[in-house]
Order: C-alpha cells, then structure tokens, then sequence
C-alpha cells in the first residue's frame, strides 16, 4: 500500500511587534488539568509605559537607553527589539542578537492590551 503524502498548511510570517496567530488545530487541544492548550500558552500583549508621563516607550526611546542607561549597557542599540515579560513578572529589554537586560522595578509600567 502506498503512502500519501500530507502537505503541510504553510506558516504564517510573523511580523515584528505582532502577536503571533495560532493555529486553529491548537484551540481544542486538551492538555494538562482539561485546559485548553490556550489558556496559559497565548501571549498576552501589552504596552510598556514610562512611570513619570504615562506615555508609552517608542523605538526611539529604547535605542537612547541602550546607548546612554548603565541597566541596558550590552545591548547593541542598532538591532534593539523590544519588552518582554519573563516567568516571575521581570521586564527585560532586548535586542535582535539574543542579549537581554532586566529593566529596573519602577521605571516602567506595564499596560494590558485585550
């Protein structure tokens, strides 16, 4: 008996700053305690805020503090990407190259989008 092949559905591109989309095949699969896989595996997206203005924090922003801030020092502020959040609540800035700095507890505020 011959063999089918199965194509696979191609993946979409992600673009920078963007949730990624998940797959429709992930929204009923039933992982550990009955949840659904997307309870705690989507990411939730949010806005990092400076403290004193309110104002969110713009590309340009993060460049300046990876050139002038002592924190961000090893980053290479040409190829900086981004916020993320870590495990324990940590917000850390990163740059394209894989290098990280944890962002000081009360600089920034951290808005929810939905």
């Amino acid at each position: 008996m011959r063999m089918r092949r199965v194509r696979k559905p191609p993946r979409p591109t992600r673009v920078p700053g963007s949730v990624p989309a998940e797959p429709d095949s992930l929204k009923h699969k039933i992982i550990d305690h009955g949840r659904p896989a997307d309870h705690w595996s989507r990411p939730r997206p949010f806005t990092v805020l400076h403290v004193a203005t309110n104002v969110p924090v713009t590309p340009y922003d993060m460049r300046m503090m990876a050139i002038a801030e002592s924190w961000a020092k090893g980053l290479i502020y040409t190829d900086v990407e981004g916020f993320a959040l870590g495990d324990m609540g940590d917000l850390y800035l990163l740059d394209e190259c894989g290098n990280y700095a944890v962002a000081p507890e009360g600089r920034f505020r951290i808005r929810w989008r939905s």
